[in-house]
Order: C-alpha cells, then structure tokens, then sequence
C-alpha cells in the first residue's frame, strides 16, 4: 500500500510538471525524461544545481501539457525542513487593503514564504463549511520561515505594515498544531464553495498581473463579481500577482453557464490590458480553449499567434513525430505554434539538414587540441546586400579590417578565430535588427550577435564570415516598474551599468558575472555568478524578452507577470541558446531590494576537501546564504602576488549573509560553529561597508591575479558543475591531477551549488602546454559527467564544449535540439557553428 501511495504520488507531480503547476520550470526542477511521439527517450539535463549545457528542453516540456512528450522520470530540488515558522493571519475592511499589504510586504524585501488573500465570500464558505467563526472580511495569511529569532522578526515587520493599512486582529501562531489549524482555514477554501452550493460546478479563473496592479484588478474584478447573480469566491496568491475566482453555477443552467463565461472574460481581458496573463497554475482546459486562443492573441504579438488549419495542425503533431499519439483537443493552437509547428519537424526538413554541418566544415582542432576548429566555408558577401545594410544603418556600418578583426576575434578565449565577419553593423534599434536579419536570411548570408565579448567559449567566432550585428548601441532602459521590482532593458546595457542605474531606486539586478558582461549576452549564455546560490541563474531572472527570428519576425515571449503556464515556455527556450535560434532585443528581469545589511566573511582551511565539506555542510544547514566562494592555495598566492595583500596561503572559503542586522548576524555565527568543527580557522568577518568591500575584492581580483603569475600566458578555464554532495570529491580528484602538472592551475568555486572552474595558465606559442591545458579540462568535464555532473554550469557551450554534449545528454536530446534550429532557422544563418556538435544528423 505504501508503495502504491508513492506511485500515485509521482504520477501526480508528473501531471503538475506538464501543467507547469507550482513554477516547476524554475529552481526546483532539475531535469526530466520523457518519451516522444517516436518512442525516443530524452534525457533533457544532469543532476547539477545549474547548467547552461544546451537549449533548456527541461522547460520547454514543462507546461507542455503532453502535447510534446510523456514524462517518466523527474529530478526535483528539494528545500530543507524549515527549522522553524510562524503563521500569521489579518482582517482588512476592504479587499484593496489587504492588496496593498500584500505589495508593501514584497516590496520590503522580507522573504515571505507564503501570502495568500481571501475575500470575504470565500471566509463564508469556509465558516457555512467548516462550523467555523472568522470574521467574515477581506483576509491575509502569511507564513515565515527561518531561525526562530528571524520568523518572529518577520512577523512583527509584517504586523506593522498591516497596521500601516488598515489591518486589524493580526493574529499568529507558533505551535505546530495552532499552524496547523490556522493554514488549515486556506487548504480547505476551493472545496468550501461547494457548501454554499452543493450541486453547483466551478468555474475557476486564473489571472496573474505584475504586482502593482493586482489591488486595481482585484477591486474591478469584485465590482463585476458582486453585481452577478452567481456566487463568486476570491483566493489570491497575493505575493506573486495571482488570483482565482471560484464562479459556482448551474451547469444545467445555459445562462448560468454564460454568465460565468463573462465574468471569467471580464477578468482575463481585464489582467491581459495590464501586461498580465490568464494562465498561471491551471491547466487550459477544452472548455476554454477556443476563448484562450483569443486571450493569446491579445496577450502577446500575432507573431507568435497562428490559427492554423487542419494541415499544419498536422505538421504540428509531427514535430515530435506521429501526431495520433497526443491530446489534439489540448491546447495546440496555442501562441507557441510559431515554433514548435516544425520543432522536430517535418521530414522535408529532416532531410534538407543532413548536409548542414558538412557545409559549415567543422572538425577537431590539430592533433590533441580540445577544440572545434572551425575550417570555414567562407563566401563573399554580395555587394547587394551590403547595399541593403547601407540603407538600414546608414552610417552605422563598417568594414574596417581592423574593425572586422577585433570583432572576430576572441578576446577572452582559447579558441581560434579562422575567419572573421565581412560587414559589422551597430543597430540602435529593434525594427532595424528585424531589417538586419530578414534581408541576412533571403541573401543566405550568417549572422553572428556581438555584446560585451566576454564570453570565453568561442561564442562570437564568424566561422563563415557574414555580419556580425553588435549590439552595444541598444542600451536603453526603456522602463522602470519599482512597485512590481522589474526592469525593461535593450540587450546592450551592462549588468553593472544596469545597477548604477537601479541603486538610487533601492534595487538590484542580482547575477554577478565578469565586468563588461551585457544582458543580451547574459541571457544567450544562460550565465550566473557569485549570487546564483540565492538568487538563482539567467533563466530565473528573466519574466519575458523579445527576439529577431531569422525570417526576421519579432517575438514576444510573454508578458510582465510573475508567473505564467501560458504555451510553451519559450522564454526559457531563447536564454541559453547563445544566438543561434534569434536575436534577443529586450529583456524584461526581475529585481531584487537591495539587501537592508550584510556580512562578509572569510576562513581557512587546511585542505580543500574541508573547505568543500564546510561549503556542503553550511547549505544543507538550510541558511538562507547569498554567496559561498572558494579559492584554493594557488590562487591566494596569486592574489598576494598581484595585489600585494599577506593572505595566508591555504584554501579559503568566502561568504555573504542578507537580511535584517539581527539575521545577518545570527548566520554568520551558525557557519562559524560549522567552519569550526570541520578545522576552519581564522574566521573573520566584516559589517562596514568599506572592510566588506575591501574584504570581496579578494574574490573579485581572482582572475586577473593569475596573470600576474604567467603575464604572458593565456588561460583556459574549466566549468564543471556537480551535484553538491559531489563537490568536495571532485574538486580533491581534480586538484591531485592539477597540483602534478607542470602548468599553473588555480582554483575558484561557487561551492554553494556546485560549480568550479579551474584557471589553467599556459603558453600558447608551445603545442604541448595548450595539450597538457586541453588534457587537464579534458580529465576535469568526465569526471564530472562521471558524477551526473555537467561540462558547463555557466559558461555556456560555444565551440569548446560541444564535444561533450553527447555523453552529457544523449543523442535524443542533441537530435531535439537540432531540429528546433532546423525549424526556427532552415537556412542556418543564426550564429553558425555553436552549441550542437557537428556530428548530429536527423
């Protein structure tokens, strides 16, 4: 019978990842297997905690509601027990009110862990239900997590806000059984309606809007729903933007039914004018697929809206194989059917792409190299279409040789440049990228996307030469929206220019990656940083964008709420493809407050394993980290060498504690018991603003301190990323091999989640250096793979990493991901040469 439970169970949660249910597609879902229409099985990703190894197939299929794949295996994330919690409960007058508070209290910047809203027809069904006696107003629950010094704390900020806004009988409860009752009050709203009316069916609605305009839609909505005959209850997710509406009618009743049809009209067109969605948590239904349709069309640009006839519907289903197999009454019609009609296309397709990777003339470099050399098949660029160029840039065109070299060549990388770009554009605008990209696409002629060029795995080679399109004049930020701690930004802005903006605002954009990094670039590569351990990678940072296909179409991936379960989840699908299905043109990234104070720490160890163990042991404790950094003896000693600072010369580990001055604290006291008992030594840590900057920029002068060792060599550097409980294996296998070589190879982790990259100095004039560097990469990426790892947590795969990819992913998940290539780009002029290994055939 237990087992039998457990079964149900995963079958369930298997339902919930094909709904996109609960925000699976971010942090906590790892990687999925599922079975397409031909009966292939696809692995979509490794058990690391990040990866940027691929096109994000995992997300792609989540929300796919089994029209793509059947899922049969999850590996999910899980969280730590909370140590302890506290569930709080308040009364407002009007159902705006406890709206606002909901706002107020994410705008803080406390991590709530749950905010929910009832309006007070909702607290009659549960009190007519439930014998209960709730005061029978506008309700707001919340639960807080952490030590318990911090829940209470959070609680008592909470209150006060609430007091701020008209909030009365703030009630919490501490002891499990009092939590327990209390949230028992929400676990039991949707099944309570029925009380009011026993024989009556639901009518569930489920909008979501950017958070400052959900009191607004709330409010309108109720006005609607109180004036209607039919009983209509509201429960909000309050902290994202999300709410439903319980609409009970009689479903023998034509105008009941009607009615309720209106009413859930009324609220989607309503949260769609606000740059929302109508589908968040709950799966498009038949009923609704013909409105929903319509809904998609106005929620996003027709781009990605066909209303297909009966043939391409079938081409549709073909795109995982045979369409006879899938729910052709689901909702394929969907705004997503620009892309995933040919996804794994249409056997015309198939067999036109054969050939493809044979005419880009990629191979292995010389004998032992450990990269893609890409030999070329280089054509002169019709003057034709430089006339057309001319014509859109007017002067903002060149091809200056010495213009032309610097953007085809590396300037961050190993990886040999063969051929560099005929024509380099500077558009400042979206429609003439449009322009840049369709005139490209009818001429053949590729096209290669340029930001900050701080990529290090060959990303913006011009292997076949064509126009590379540098982004760096879209720059803007073309809007603000505090209230919803969101930003619209063009690709060309910097993350650090991003910030200095932001700061006056009391927000932050949190991925840290190197200096010079720009969104757009941020975005292809699915990059991280120092802050990822908290705050996540590029994928969980990014609610929409907006991309130039290669027919030169514009489109839109979604709108500005929190959450959406909207199509397919083509958003995802574009960060990480490192400029080879589109052009990124706009983002739209979620932010952060900026953190009300901080700790930095720092201590030593006597082997890397126990500073690994301590980084293991210190996130398995449940604290609520923002940065856990690693350093091994080597690169401290070249830190003392080009900075010269006495650091003791012994691995080191780095941390970073937000929160309240209290919380902050309180963490950095819990690790130090931690380091203690796994001999750490010299712990030290800094609450100033200048000691903690002076402290960080220990870890932020890691890279270029390694110059100082070898100033004329160059560096490879590895990014292997494992599950945790790998890590300190790992990195100990990988420093006996590093530590007997005769190169220079340093040592820097984010050991919160895995991830490591090895700095590996060699002489690029000796053949057997640049061997001895590939050999050392080479042992590091199998290991890993060895150990349900990844070749790239974030560096993103170029040319370098390719190789890998197989082993890492199988060859059902490369043959996926090129047919997606072959169906959003048939003439592959889309940065050619990156990212699927040369050797997948269709």
């Amino acid at each position: 019978m237990r087992e039998n439970v457990i079964n149900l169970k995963v079958c369930y949660f298997l339902l919930l990842c094909q709904r996109r249910c609960l925000a699976l597609h971010f942090t906590f879902l790892l990687g999925l297997q599922a079975v397409l229409a031909n009966g292939d099985i696809v692995k979509t990703g490794s058990r690391a905690r990040k990866s940027a190894a691929g096109y994000d197939l995992t997300r792609l299929m989540i929300g796919s509601e089994g029209t793509l794949g059947v899922i049969t295996e999850v590996t999910l994330r899980l969280q730590k027990i909370p140590q302890y919690s506290v569930v709080a409960m308040c009364n407002f007058p009007t159902i705006k009110d406890a709206a606002d508070v909901a706002m107020a209290t994410m705008l803080s910047g406390i991590q709530v862990s749950r905010v929910e809203l009832l309006d007070e027809v909702q607290v009659k069904a549960i009190n007519i239900a439930n014998g209960k006696n709730l005061p029978e107003v506008p309700t707001l629950m919340f639960e807080f997590v952490g030590t318990e010094a911090y829940s209470r704390e959070q609680t008592l900020i909470v209150q006060k806000i609430a007091a701020e806004h008209n909030g009365s009988d703030f009630i919490f409860a501490e002891d499990p059984e009092a939590k327990k009752e209390l949230w028992r009050i929400r676990k039991e709203a949707l099944w309570a309606c029925f009380a009011m009316e026993p024989s009556f069916e639901a009518m569930i609605s489920d909008v979501c809007v950017p958070l400052s305009h959900l009191a607004e839609l709330i409010s309108r909505s109720k006005k609607e729903l109180d004036a209607s005959p039919l009983v209509c209850a509201v429960v909000a997710h309050a902290g994202d933007g999300n709410f439903h509406t319980v609409i009970l009618f009689d479903p023998s009743q034509v105008e009941h039914r009607r009615e309720a049809e209106r009413l859930n009209h009324f609220m989607v067109h309503t949260a769609l004018s606000m740059e929302g969605t109508q589908s968040t948590c709950c799966v498009i239904r038949n009923l609704h697929r013909r409105t929903w349709c319509w809904y998609r069309e106005n929620e996003v640009p027709r781009e990605r809206v066909r209303n297909r006839g009966s043939q391409d519907n079938e081409e549709y289903k073909s795109s995982f194989g045979s369409q006879r197999h899938y729910e052709s009454r689901k909702a394929h019609t969907s705004s997503c059917l620009f892309l995933i009609s040919l996804c794994c296309g249409s056997q015309r397709h198939y067999e036109s792409r054969k050939i493809s990777y044979l005419l880009m003339g990629l191979s292995f470099g010389g004998e032992g190299s450990g990269e893609y050399l890409v030999k070329g098949s280089h054509k002169d660029i019709p003057q034709e279409l430089v006339n057309e160029l001319k014509a859109i840039c007017q002067d903002d065109i060149t091809m200056d040789f010495d213009e032309r070299h610097f953007h085809g060549k590396p300037q961050n990388s190993f990886h040999k440049a063969v051929n560099i770009p005929d024509v380099v554009v500077f558009p400042r605008s979206e429609d003439q990228v449009s322009k840049i990209v369709k005139c490209c696409n009818e001429y053949k002629v590729p096209i290669v996307p340029y930001g900050g060029a701080t990529s290090i795995e060959g990303h913006t080679l011009s292997p076949q030469g064509g126009v590379c399109i540098d982004m760096t004049l879209m720059k803007r930020v073309k809007s603000l929206h505090v209230e919803d701690m969101d930003v619209v930004v063009e690709p060309g802005i910097g993350w650090i220019e991003l910030n200095e903006y932001l700061e006056p605002y009391g927000l932050f954009f949190p991925l840290d990656p190197g200096p010079g990094a720009t969104i757009g670039g941020m975005c292809a590569t699915r990059c991280s940083g120092s802050l990822a351990v908290r705050y996540g990678t590029m994928r969980d940072n990014v609610i929409n964008l907006k991309a130039v296909l290669a027919n030169g179409d514009i489109v839109k991936t979604g709108s500005r709420a929190r959450k959406s379960a909207a199509g397919y989840d083509l958003t995802r699908l574009m960060i990480g493809s490192e400029g080879t299905l589109g052009v990124i043109t706009e983002v739209t990234l979620r932010l952060q407050k900026i953190p009300q104070y901080s700790v930095v720490a720092m201590c030593n160890f006597p082997t890397i394993k126990d500073a690994a163990d301590v980084a293991i042991a210190t996130m398995f404790s449940g604290i609520q980290v923002s940065r856990v950094e690693l350093l091994d003896e080597v690169q401290v000693k070249a830190i003392n060498i080009a900075n010269g600072r006495n650091l003791p010369e012994v691995p080191t580990l780095m941390f970073e504690f937000v929160g309240t001055e209290a919380y902050s604290r309180e963490q950095t006291l819990i690790v130090q018991k931690i380091a203690t008992e796994r001999n750490g030594s010299n712990f030290i840590f800094a609450e100033d603003p200048e000691a903690k900057k002076e402290l960080w920029q220990i870890r932020k002068e890691a890279l270029w301190a390694c110059f100082a060792m070898e100033p004329s060599s160059e560096a490879m550097i590895s990014d292997v990323c494992v599950p945790l409980s790998h890590l300190a294996e790992l990195i100990s296998r990988s420093k006996k091999e590093l530590d007997t070589s005769p190169l220079v190879c340093t040592v820097v982790a984010h050991a919160g989640d895995g991830n490591f990259h090895t700095i590996i100095l060699f002489d690029p004039s000796q053949e057997e250096q640049r061997r001895e560097a590939d050999r050392l990469n080479h042992f590091m990426v199998h290991t890993a793979l060895s150990m349900e790892g990844t070749c790239t947590g974030e560096h993103g795969v170029g040319t370098g990493k390719m190789k890998y990819l197989e082993k890492e992913l199988g060859i059902e998940a490369l043959r996926t991901m090129k047919s997606i290539k072959a169906a959003l780009d048939p003439n592959n002029i889309m940065n050619p040469g990156k990212l699927i290994p040369p050797h997948v055939c269709l």
